[in-house]
C-alpha cells in the first residue's frame, strides 16, 4: 500500500496543473474560493471521471492511467485511486460490484484542506466489467466507476539479448526475467502478479529481495544458475513464454572491459557519484553478471554494485565509487579469472 505522504506529493503534482488558468482564459484561482477553481480543473484533468462527475479516478503505477485501460486477469494486484472534491460527502467506504471479476484488498481514505484522495488496492479475477463505487455513511452512492478485468493476451520479454541464441550468464550471479502482460490489442494490461515463474533445469529461484540491483519492478522472475542449460518459464493463465538460459563458470570468462559510463543520478548538493561499467566476454559473446574485485591506488575509495548485468538489460556490471575526495586508480581483478583492467576515478 502507497503511504498516504507520498499518494499526497503525487496527487498535488497533479493538483498544481488543476491551478493554472483554464484552457478557455478563466484567470487564476478564485480567492474567494480556491479550493472549488482548483479540484474542478484537477477533475477535469483525471484519467477517468466518474460517471456521476463527482470525482476523479486513475490507475498508479509509474504515472495515473485511466480505469479505462483493463487489468490483467487471473490475480493481478493494482492500485486505483480516486480524487475527491473538498465538496463531496466523506467517503465512508469503497464497494466492488461483482467479486468474480475484481476485489477490494484494502482502501484508504485521506483528506487534506481542498478535499482528499482514497488509495484501493484491487486484486483481479475473471475477465469481465464491473462497477467501483465510493460510498458516503447511509451506504449512498458518491460516484462510481466501471472496472474492466481482461485476459492475457501474450507476455512480452524484456531482451538485453540479441539473436536466436541463449543469454549467458555468469554462474551463481543474480538474475531476473521480466515480462509484460499485454492485451488482445497489443496495449500493456494493469497491474501486476498474475504471471507466475517456473524454473528448469540449471536455473535456481531466488526470493525477490536478492534479485538484481535496479532490475525492473512488476512481473519478474528472480533466480540464479548452476553451470550448464536451464530455462525460465512465465506463465499467465493461457499465455505462455520459455526462455532458455546458459550458465557459464567464471574461470570460462576470456575477456573484460572497463569504461567510464558517466554518474549515477545527481545528489541534492553536488554532482552523483561516478559510475563504471564492467564487461566480460566468453570468447567475444557478452556474458551477463560478472563481477570485480576492486583495489585502489591510493585507498580512501570504496565500490559498490550499483546495476546488475542481467539479461533484460546490459550486460555490463555498472559499479557506483564513493570515498574521500580525489582522483584514483580502481583496479578490477574480474572475480573467478586472472583477469583485470585498471580505470582511473575521480571523486568530488
Amino acid at each position: 500500500m502507497l503511504e498516504a505522504r507520498a499518494m499526497r506529493n503525487v496527487l498535488l503534482l497533479l493538483l498544481a496543473a488543476g491551478c493554472q488558468p483554464a484552457p478557455d482564459g478563466g484567470g487564476p484561482v478564485d480567492a474567494g474560493d480556491p479550493c472549488a477553481r482548483a479540484f474542478d480543473n484537477t477533475l477535469k484533468a483525471s484519467p477517468t471521471v466518474g460517471e456521476n462527475g463527482r470525482a476523479g479516478f486513475a490507475y498508479y503505477s509509474d504515472s495515473l492511467v485511466g480505469l479505462d485501460r483493463p487489468i490483467a486477469a487471473g490475480g493481478a494486484s493494482a492500485v486505483a485511486v480516486a480524487i475527491l472534491p473538498h465538496d463531496l460527502p466523506t467517503v465512508a467506504s469503497v464497494a466492488i460490484a461483482d467479486p468474480s471479476v475484481a476485489t477490494k484488498k484494502t482502501a484508504d481514505v485521506n483528506y487534506d484542506t481542498c478535499g482528499g484522495w482514497a488509495v484501493i488496492q484491487l486484486t483481479s479475477g475473471q475477465p469481465g466489467t464491473t462497477e467501483l463505487s465510493l460510498l458516503d455513511g447511509n451506504g449512498d452512492t458518491i460516484d462510481r466507476a466501471r472496472i474492466t478485468v481482461a485476459a492475457t493476451a501474450s507476455l512480452e520479454v524484456q531482451r538485453g539479448w540479441s539473436g536466436a541464441g541463449p543469454p549467458l550468464a555468469v554462474a551463481g550471479s543474480r538474475q531476473a526475467l521480466h515480462v509484460t502482460t499485454l492485451g488482445s490489442d497489443g496495449n500493456t494490461l494493469v497491474g501486476t502478479g498474475a504471471v507466475k515463474f517456473n524454473f528448469v533445469g540449471a536455473a535456481i529461484p531466488l526470493d525477490a529481495t536478492d534479485g538484481p540491483a535496479n532490475a525492473a519492478g512488476g512481473d519478474r522472475g528472480t533466480f540464479s544458475g548452476n553451470v550448464g542449460d536451464g530455462e525460465v518459464d512465465a506463465d499467465c493463465v493461457d499465455a505462455h513464454v520459455k526462455v532458455p538460459v546458459r550458465f557459464v563458470d567464471r574461470s570460462a570468462l576470456s575477456g573484460l572491459g572497463l569504461d567510464g559510463a558517466g554518474r549515477t543520478q545527481p545528489f541534492l548538493f553536488g554532482p552523483g557519484a561516478p559510475l563504471v561499467a564492467v564487461a566480460a566476454t566468453v570468447d567475444g559473446a557478452p556474458a551477463w553478471g560478472a563481477e570485480c574485485d576492486w583495489t585502489f591506488a591510493p585507498a580512501g575509495a570504496r565500490a559498490q554494485v550499483y546495476q546488475d548485468g542481467w539479461i533484460g538489460s546490459f550486460p555490463q556490471t555498472f559499479y557506483s565509487f564513493d570515498g574521500a575526495s580525489g582522483t584514483y586508480t580502481a583496479t578490477c581483478q574480474l572475480r573467478g579469472t586472472n583477469l583485470a583492467s585498471s580505470i582511473t576515478v575521480s571523486l568530488p
